[in-house]
């Protein structure tokens, strides 16, 4: 299925190589318990880092991180 045309942005001129982007679910917020924590979780190097940082504060939720980084 097709998402609708009010919710689709053409991100061509405003994305550019070395930029990176990191999705997180809520558990990951919830599981990182502080904002020291949760800085923490986000300069790991790839979206598995993130969730087990995230997880080793002792958060109960489920966690999910997907990293994006553009490259040229």
């Amino acid at each position: 299925p097709e998402l609708p045309p009010d919710l689709v942005e053409d991100l061509g001129e405003k994305c550019f190589p070395g930029d990176v982007y990191l999705l997180v679910t809520d558990g990951v917020m919830a599981a990182a318990g502080s904002q020291a924590a949760l800085e923490a979780a986000f300069e790991a190097p790839d979206a598995k880092g993130v969730v087990d940082r995230a997880l080793a504060h002792g958060g109960p939720d489920n966690a999910t991180a997907v990293r994006l980084e553009l490259f040229q």
